[in-house]
């Protein structure tokens, strides 16, 4: 049973219903100019041989090829948006293909035209290849602006995007970085940790009160170090969350266990800063906090596909009781994490709440999708850590 708390954001981002009509007067207006201006020189080539021109002829010659064109854009803007120059060679098959098949439907509509007004008799095969041999060079230049003119609309918009989301997300980022400083970070953890660092001081467990003290430093440091960073290693998340771990572990003892599978692909992904911790976090609080039985996290990442397609999965998952269908509300961690997602990722990412089952104890689970992108330094927070001040 799963809940859905983000749309999933694909390339190329959707049209607005306004949009689409201004793209729908901008096609037509784009294969009228060149229409008008085989018209002109038509009529500019019987003035000069001081003939009358056959209107009749000219138009059901000219204009036919360019409505076809309005008519096939759609198509072509459709497969080329399937089909980017990050393809390669798949790329070049496929509209090859695309073309040929262009070609043929726009030889079949000319046929079409020229019986309608009366130029041309019967179907004939000759006359389909002569159809599609005479207007073959203006139907490939006329593919290749379609195609290019889709990739270059699209790759703007994507950009355009991108920038006006760039203030936001420095914002949030920021904000971000203010709940790590309060431990997300909260209250509620930092008298927690003090508290369980007083006790074991008092047991005489020296060296645990240390490694609390320790762990919650190094994320204290940390958290001014990557100050105006969008973005980390996964193995460079995890150490933080390793830290954050070491922390419950001493609350908790033996009655929390953690479990790791990270592919290493996985590993060398580019994720958002402190994504994972609040996740983690939630799955302590919920799933294992209010219950005395023993309980653990796992923690899995793997890569899904391959080249521009490629995604990184992300999975939380706590052996706690679940939650009861309609009973999961997205709290503070969970909407901090949408957010962050929706603003750094306008290409793809969608987040998933797996609510398990409550009478069967099969645990709550937060699955993350996001694109594949190879982080750029693999300078992990042990290396961090071991720098002198």
């Amino acid at each position: 049973m799963s809940a859905r708390v983000a749309e999933s954001r694909t390339y190329p981002p959707r049209l607005a219903p306004a949009d689409r009509a201004w793209v729908t007067v901008a096609i037509v207006a784009a294969w009228t100019v060149p229409a008008a201006v085989a018209l002109g020189q038509t009529y500019l080539q019987s003035a000069l041989a001081g003939t009358d021109v056959d209107w009749a002829h000219a138009l059901w010659t000219t204009v036919p090829t360019w409505v076809l064109w309005m008519a096939l854009t759609p198509p072509v803007v459709w497969l080329a948006r399937r089909a980017m120059p990050e393809g390669g060679w798949a790329t070049v098959v496929i509209h090859a293909l695309g073309l040929t098949v262009v070609m043929a439907l726009h030889a079949v509509g000319s046929m079409a035209a020229f019986q309608l007004g009366g130029l041309m008799e019967r179907w004939t095969l000759a006359g389909f290849e002569a159809h599609v041999t005479l207007r073959a060079a203006v139907n490939a230049v006329a593919y290749a602006v379609a195609v290019g003119g889709t990739w270059a609309f699209d790759y703007a918009r994507l950009a355009h995007a991108r920038e006006r989301q760039a203030g936001r997300l420095a914002a949030q980022l920021a904000e971000a970085e203010l709940r790590v400083l309060k431990m997300q970070l909260n209250p509620h953890f930092l008298f927690n940790t003090l508290h369980s660092v007083a006790a074991t001081v008092r047991k005489g467990e020296d060296r645990q009160a240390v490694t609390m003290l320790t762990r919650l430093g190094d994320l204290l440091r940390l958290a001014l170090d990557t100050e105006g960073r969008h973005t980390v290693p996964l193995r460079q998340e995890l150490d933080v969350v390793q830290r954050y771990l070491d922390i419950e572990m001493v609350r908790f003892g033996d009655r929390l266990h953690v479990e790791h599978d990270v592919s290493l692909a996985a590993a060398s992904a580019a994720v958002p800063i402190w994504i994972l911790q609040p996740l983690v976090e939630n799955a302590i609080q919920h799933g294992i906090a209010p219950h005395a039985a023993e309980g653990t996290i796992s923690i899995r990442a793997r890569k899904v596909g391959a080249g521009r397609q490629a995604k990184l999965v992300l999975e939380v998952r706590d052996s706690g009781p679940g939650a009861e269908k309609g009973a999961v509300r997205e709290g503070v961690g969970l909407g901090n994490v949408r957010a962050r997602l929706n603003a750094l990722y306008c290409v793809d990412a969608d987040l998933t709440l797996d609510v398990g089952g409550a009478e069967e104890g099969d645990g709550f689970s937060v699955d993350l999708s996001l694109l594949f992108v190879r982080a750029e330094t693999t300078r992990s927070v042990a290396e961090w850590v071991s720098e002198p001040e």
